[in-house]
């Protein structure tokens, strides 16, 4: 009878430990993946999401990109980066008139030279 009292007491254990990491492993919450490469029609595009997300930096929230946010990971659709990026008349207005955007993206061997006064020099339309 110690036997089995014994091999009940460490099935029950087993039981609550892997209850435990299954209850742990459904409540994780799911992190946003750090950079998404976009290929777009003037070329791929890196997006960062640590420089648009958090108090820090650009302070937006997932909702003001993702119009149909899940936080439970659901298929979503992303706004195209013109909506923020570009003006009405479709100029490139704020972030994409920094160098900095450019030449950390794409180096500064033609940032140098061309300047970034016409984007059609390297985003094909």
């Amino acid at each position: 009878m110690k036997k089995k009292a014994q091999k009940v007491f460490w099935m029950v254990i087993a039981f609550f430990c892997l209850a435990a990491g299954l209850a742990g492993f459904a409540l994780e919450k799911k992190s946003s993946p750090a950079k998404v490469l976009f290929l777009a029609k003037g070329g791929p595009v890196v997006f960062d999401h640590p420089r648009h997300i958090g108090p820090d930096k650009a302070g937006l929230e997932c909702a003001q990109c993702h119009h149909n946010y899940d936080p439970n990971g659901g298929k979503q659709t992303v706004m195209r980066c013109r909506e923020c990026h570009y003006d009405a008349r479709g100029h490139a207005a704020g972030a994409c008139k920094e160098a900095k955007i450019h030449t950390r993206c794409i180096g500064s061997q033609c940032a140098d030279c061309h300047g970034l006064d016409d984007c059609s020099l390297c985003h094909k339309r």
